[in-house]
């Protein structure tokens, strides 16, 4: 599906080689939490209302809902009421300014690893090009949807919506987890972009 062979020719590491192939499994990412209400290694069964920013957006998430299952970014499950649901069921927000629909992962990233890291600033410029370079901005619609979710670890990604249950397959939207796509990301400017780009401006 990800042309995981022709990753493997060019070099991949494996760990991100195991990623296109299989998925992400989230499970080795968990770490103890310890709080008010919760003391364990794992997250607790969960069920999160949708948003109230939600309201009046329903025609705008149906959609969007159905484009998302449509390409399989998204997959029912069931039924509420026939079906068991999936382990969490987390909320559905509403980004008022676009409009775009994201997912609540708040709860499930109380139980995530920490994994700080920080972004390029425009003082990183001057050693990342060369004189008489250029520079061109690049915005990344849907980026996080070049994540593939391992299917042991969909479970944890639920939705409810006008009576369905769902799961994602893939990353909808940032967590700590976006660790991994960053991940991705670096390994494949550096390793594939920027060589590129500097054959094509040599040649």
């Amino acid at each position: 599906m990800y042309c995981s062979e022709q990753w493997e020719q060019i070099g991949c590491p494996g760990e991100i080689l195991d990623w296109i192939e299989h998925g992400v499994d989230i499970r080795p990412l968990f770490k103890h939490f310890k709080g008010r209400c919760y003391d364990s290694s794992l997250p607790q069964h969960a069920y999160f209302q949708n948003s109230a920013s939600c309201k009046g957006f329903e025609k705008f998430l149906c959609d969007t809902l159905l484009e998302r299952i449509a390409n399989g970014s998204l997959t029912v499950t069931g039924r509420v009421g026939e079906c068991d649901p999936p382990f969490l069921i987390l909320p559905i927000t509403i980004e008022l300014s676009k409009p775009c629909m994201c997912h609540d992962e708040r709860y499930f990233n109380l139980w995530i690893k920490d994994f700080p890291f920080s972004l390029d600033t425009l003082k990183e410029v001057p050693r990342l090009i060369e004189k008489d370079s250029f520079m061109a901005p690049l915005d990344d619609k849907s980026g996080y949807d070049l994540i593939l979710l391992n299917p042991n670890s969909r479970q944890y990604f639920g939705i409810q919506f006008a009576g369905w249950y769902m799961v994602l397959t893939l990353f909808l939207s940032a967590s700590k987890l976006v660790l991994i796509f960053i991940t991705l990301l670096v390994w494949f400017q550096l390793a594939i972009v920027t060589p590129l780009v500097y054959l094509l401006y040599c040649t």
